[in-house]
């Protein structure tokens, strides 16, 4: 057995899991039967097209459990763990009181732990029969429970508009993301039943993506009658990794991925994880993020999540508007968000009444000096720029017509044409900006006198 912070414990528990095995394998022939196992039959996409696939999808031992829950705390070896439980100094003073991370506490009443852990350990085995590997997992994350300050968090959530030319990226930060095979499917419809249906056929395409995000969060203890105050629940730290990652890869490349809540795991606390929501998985979309792409945009993405938004304001407000802009289904309403996006960008640092004076011609020459590489650059950016402004005033007062400029052959750009000049003009202005605090280390916010004189 491996080295355990209790070992006396861990052996209780071993004990616990082979004698409630057998006694709930005798139990089969007459409860729910958690030894069948039904098929799903599931389409998986391919580049090349798609093709069908099969998953195993056994019952759940929650219902045998259920059925047996008076006739199991009679079991020797369940009285023992509980007994120990009581008598160890760091797992006893957690007994009666709510213990887990900002995202949600469990009360912990060790007389109901036992039963968890088999379920637990059916999560990772996805069998009841012991093997020291799942044990040890399983076991393991109890004692993290019971005797560390902090707790891991594990969040689960399809990306969606995504795909990539390999089949896994690592973010680091405890991020990754990997292809949806069939294999996966069934290992997440093993996590207490997702994507639940009375049918045992479900059609659901699988060429989608699959975010992990794992982080840990500092242990909170608290009575029964304890609030938490409002402070000290923040936006959770793992939701927040995964919209920064959208958010930058959206600013790093053309395209508008996003992601859709599925599951968030905390071993031992519960936080609303085990209700699993029916989702399908969509065809991908264009590939976002190729696998030789992916060490230049963490070193973007680091460079990101090293700035103080709090401090660079500005840059947080671009960053949402743009971010905003891809999830408008009006290009108007894109356009408008894009525009914002720009003004916080090129307008930066403008604080007084004096330098304020006739924004229009600042943003555009700003934005000129900024991208231009020479006079003719220079010109062809401001003559965008200067566009910019009175088309956004136009369409937010309900103008009949846009005046939207021509493009490079003298023809008119239609209003999506124009949507995607803004998000390239944005793109290039957020790389200077985060260029800018990689070479002075302090803020982004750029000395427009000195660019605009240099």
């Amino acid at each position: 057995m491996p080295q355990f912070r209790n070992p006396k414990l861990a052996d209780a528990f071993k004990k616990w899991l082979e004698e409630a095995s057998t006694f709930l394998r005798d139990k089969l022939p007459i409860s729910k039967n958690i030894g069948n196992s039904g098929m799903r039959s599931v389409i998986s996409y391919e580049h090349s097209g798609q093709s069908w696939s099969e998953v195993t999808v056994p019952q759940s031992p929650g219902g045998l459990l259920y059925d047996h829950r008076d006739e199991i705390p009679n079991l020797v070896s369940y009285q023992t763990v509980v007994n120990l439980l009581h008598t160890d100094p760091d797992s006893s003073q957690l007994t009666g009181k709510f213990v887990g991370t900002s995202a949600g506490a469990w009360l912990v009443e060790w007389k109901d732990l036992p039963e968890r852990f088999i379920h637990e350990y059916w999560l990772v085995r996805r069998s009841l029969e012991y093997d020291d590997a799942a044990f040890a997992s399983v076991y393991g994350s109890l004692e993290g429970f019971i005797y560390d300050n902090e707790l891991p968090r594990t969040l689960t959530i399809p990306l969606q508009n995504f795909d990539s030319d390999g089949d896994s990226l690592n973010f680091g930060n405890g991020m990754n993301a990997c292809l949806i095979t069939p294999a996966l499917y069934e290992s997440l419809y093993l996590r207490g039943g997702t994507f639940r249906s009375e049918y045992r056929t479900e059609y659901r395409g699988l060429r989608s993506w699959l975010l992990t995000v794992q982080t840990s969060e500092k242990k909170a203890v608290r009575e029964r009658d304890e609030h938490v105050p409002v402070a000290e629940i923040p936006w959770h730290k793992p939701y927040r990794l995964a919209e920064s990652l959208i958010k930058v890869l959206r600013i790093y490349k053309d395209g508008s991925p996003t992601f859709h809540f599925v599951d968030e795991c905390t071993p031992w606390a519960v936080q609303g994880g085990r209700a699993y929501p029916r989702v399908t998985f969509g065809k991908s979309d264009k590939l976002i993020l190729l696998t030789n792409e992916l060490a230049d945009f963490n070193a973007f993405f680091s460079t990101f999540q090293k700035i103080d938004l709090k401090v660079d304001r500005f840059l947080r407000v671009a960053i949402d508007r743009f971010s905003n802009a891809m999830d408008r289904i009006a290009p108007e309403d894109s356009v408008i968000d894009l525009s914002i996006c720009l003004e916080a960008l090129l307008l930066s640092g403008l604080g007084s009444e004096e330098d304020r004076g006739n924004l229009s011609y600042r943003f555009a020459l700003h934005g000129a000096r900024l991208l231009g590489r020479d006079f003719a650059e220079r010109k062809k950016f401001y003559r965008k720029l200067k566009k910019v402004y009175g088309i956004r005033s136009k369409i937010v007062h309900g103008a009949g017509s846009f005046d939207l400029p021509k493009d490079d052959f003298g023809k008119h750009v239609t209003m999506d044409q124009f949507r995607e000049l803004l998000e390239e003009l944005a793109r290039a202005c957020f790389r200077k900006f985060f260029s800018q605090f990689e070479d002075t280390g302090t803020t982004c916010r750029i000395d427009w006198d000195s660019v605009t004189l240099n």
